[in-house]
């Protein structure tokens, strides 16, 4: 039998990411949205039963084993899991931690500010990583991310001090754009797609 690919998903909004990560062979550990609406939306969509969320705040004494939606804000998900030994252990060897941290600073849509609080969370997600060190990380984002911001009078874009934070936390990282189109979606929707492998999962031997 083989292994189940074990997963945790953050920003989870309806459960759409989930979905496809589920077809792909994914078994969802836990996941965290901040609205409560949707967290029930992705419990009913992908967990079968909308029943199954629990407040941030409960975390800490929860010890069903049972996938669940963790409703409440991602930051204080991450101050429950550094000071909990439990829950440590249950964010640990994991195969994938995937999100989609709020985009609306990065659309092309917006109005694109330096210093917006939602353009960290990307690299609160990150930090995060950073602590439970699972083997792959997946990140999207809306493909104003790729654009360049002017911040401090310099030129700068998020995808690139995305694409070092991960690397500083020990990852090799594959930036992809692709449009929702190409794989059957009935409509055009271009994303970027952050994925990333811890650097002792992967074969760095160079064939000449």
């Amino acid at each position: 039998m083989s292994k189940k690919l074990k997963s945790f998903e953050t920003f989870a909004g309806c459960g759409g990411l989930a979905l496809g990560l589920k077809a792909a062979g994914f078994e969802l550990e836990l996941a965290n949205e901040f609205s409560l609406n949707a967290s029930q939306t992705f419990a009913h969509n992908i967990l079968g039963d909308k029943s199954r969320v629990i407040k941030v705040d409960e975390l800490p004494t929860f010890r069903d084993n049972s996938a669940v939606v963790v409703q409440g804000d991602f930051l204080k998900l991450v101050d429950e899991v550094r000071s909990n030994h439990y829950l440590r252990k249950r964010f640990e060897n994991l195969d994938l931690i995937s999100g989609g941290p709020p985009c609306q600073g990065f659309s092309m849509a917006g109005k694109r500010k330096a210093g917006v609080a939602k353009n960290n969370l990307p690299f609160e997600f990150i930090r995060f990583v950073d602590m439970v060190r699972p083997k792959v990380v997946l990140i999207e984002n809306v493909i104003g991310i790729l654009s360049l911001f002017l911040a401090n009078g310099k030129q700068e874009t998020a995808s690139k001090q995305i694409v070092l934070a991960l690397s500083n936390a020990g990852y090799r990282v594959a930036v992809i754009k692709l449009n929702s189109a190409v794989v059957g979606v009935a409509e055009n929707r271009i994303r970027v797609f952050f994925i990333a492998f811890r650097e002792d999962t992967v074969d760095t031997q160079v064939i000449n």
